[in-house]
């Protein structure tokens, strides 16, 4: 029986982050897209975000810091990471108040 346990609890972390860091991957994607205006497809756009997310959070905040820099838009990498953590802060906040909500 603990070891059903110990396997859900596992699952349950990975569901949490993964949850957590396909939000925070989605609201970056639309920070820029925010930028971008009409000249990029904003579904399109956060697919390949959301996509890249699946990869690693890096990749998907390389790709935004890219787009933005090919854009005209003068972000550091750590702007760009800043936001990032941000939204992760507010998906992490959200998470786990609905888990509090569900206990």
């Amino acid at each position: 029986m603990s070891d059903y346990n110990n396997n859900t609890s596992s699952e349950d972390r990975f569901l949490r982050e993964n949850t957590i860091a396909s939000y925070a991957c989605r609201q970056l994607a639309d920070w820029a897209l925010a930028h971008f205006g009409d000249r990029t497809s904003s579904d399109a756009y956060r697919r390949l975000v959301h996509a890249l997310a699946v990869t690693g959070e890096d990749v998907a905040i390389e790709k935004v810091f890219k787009d933005l820099n090919d854009q005209g838009y003068p972000y550091r990498s750590e702007a760009v990471m800043r936001m990032y953590e941000r939204f992760r802060r507010e998906a992490e906040k959200q998470v786990d108040s609905v888990q509090t909500i569900a206990a």
